[in-house]
């Protein structure tokens, strides 16, 4: 990911992502990589979440990877952090 996730980018992500996890088979550890992330407003951790109750229900886990220390924050006060933990 680079840019911002934020409402104008949160959509593309969770359609990309469910298109990647929709395949047959889905693939078995995909990673997202978040280090370019510049932005995340308060639709990014809607999304992750999105993102990652896709990959649960295809049975594979999210391998995440470059958190950026707003997005760290904000998955803090969410309670969310333990989704998505750091390699």
């Amino acid at each position: 990911m680079t840019g911002g996730l934020d409402r104008d980018t949160a959509d593309e992500l969770t359609v990309t992502a469910a298109a990647l996890l929709g395949c047959d088979p889905p693939p078995r550890r995909p990673r997202l990589d978040r280090a370019g992330m510049t932005l995340c407003d308060s639709l990014g951790p809607a999304a992750l979440l999105m993102v990652h109750r896709e990959a649960t229900g295809a049975s594979t886990r999210l391998r995440p990877a470059g958190r950026p220390a707003a997005l760290r924050r904000l998955l803090d006060v969410t309670g969310t952090a333990h989704l998505f933990p750091e390699p």
